[in-house]
């Protein structure tokens, strides 16, 4: 759908969302997003499953969506950044970046239109539908991002696959850049919590990997002659050790499968230590929330 709003005072606005075997999740989300007039909307489709595919394909056509296959899955950070990428070759000022488990207010497209700045990154208050709990955390809820934000300070990091790759980018590297992150609306965005019968290895390994790496090497970049407490080297390493140990306890607990979640979790601190990214573990199965298929 491309209804170009700008001739009436309103900034064009372009929504990116990535989606793996979810199809009814994202038939919903796409309908609100077609509902409330996002100019045009660009989904990106990590499934594996032919099923998953024809019907994410069949949703994005009765919708006027641009359908992106990646044929793998290439995890949150790799298909985001695709997404902004050709989000970036149409004339948008403005990108919607939001998952494909969202619910959206019936007025939340018209208070992000009323809301954009150009300096600043805009995020709406978030709540998880199963238990009515407020988050904190800035992920793909449907965060507005400038076009000249991402043109000044690159794409996602694509090589860490899963898990915190929305912390660097919008917690981190864009307010780094000069853009601030700034709440808006009175409403919310609600996301169902997920509710996987067992995480998978994989996931052990790549929240430990992307941890270490984003304590001791992104947090280490920064121009501050005076470091605040929180960014100096032995605070971020005490946290990284803190982070990767508790999720070793977890491994430990984990039930079956205990002993590969365990070793992925040592292998995951010894690469993110030395910075070792991209795809070094399978990616097997997508962890889908049941609540919401």
């Amino acid at each position: 759908m491309n209804n170009d709003r700008s001739e009436e005072g309103f900034a064009t606005l372009v929504s990116v969302t990535v989606t793996f075997e979810s199809p009814r999740s994202l038939s919903t989300l796409l309908q609100q997003l077609r509902t409330q007039g996002v100019d045009r909307i660009i989904v990106v489709d990590n499934s594996l499953d032919p099923i998953a595919l024809q019907q994410n394909r069949r949703n994005c056509e009765s919708a006027s969506a641009v359908h992106i296959v990646c044929n793998r899955n290439l995890g949150p950070a790799g298909a985001y950044a695709i997404g902004l990428a050709n989000a970036l070759g149409t004339n948008c000022k403005y990108i919607l970046a939001i998952d494909d488990d969202c619910l959206l207010p019936t007025s939340f497209i018209d208070e992000a239109r009323r809301a954009v700045q150009e300096d600043c990154i805009l995020h709406p208050a978030v709540v998880e539908t199963t238990d009515g709990q407020r988050l904190s955390y800035h992920g793909w809820v449907g965060v507005v991002i400038p076009r000249t934000a991402i043109v000044k300070m690159g794409l996602p990091i694509w090589d860490l696959i899963w898990w915190t790759e929305d912390t660097e980018y919008i917690y981190w590297r864009l307010p780094q850049g000069g853009y601030p992150l700034r709440r808006f609306g009175t409403e919310v965005v609600r996301v169902h919590k997920k509710r996987a019968a067992g995480r998978p290895a994989w996931k052990y390994y790549y929240e430990a990997r992307n941890t270490v790496y984003f304590r001791l090497h992104v947090q280490a970049m920064n121009k501050l002659l005076i470091r605040p407490r929180h960014r100096r080297r032995y605070v971020r390493a005490f946290r990284a050790l803190r982070s990767t140990l508790k999720l070793l306890f977890l491994a430990i607990g984990s039930g079956p499968g205990r002993y590969s979640k365990c070793q992925a979790v040592v292998r995951g601190t010894w690469d993110g230590l030395w910075g070792q990214l991209g795809a070094r573990y399978p990616i097997e199965g997508g962890d889908r929330p049941v609540v919401m298929e």
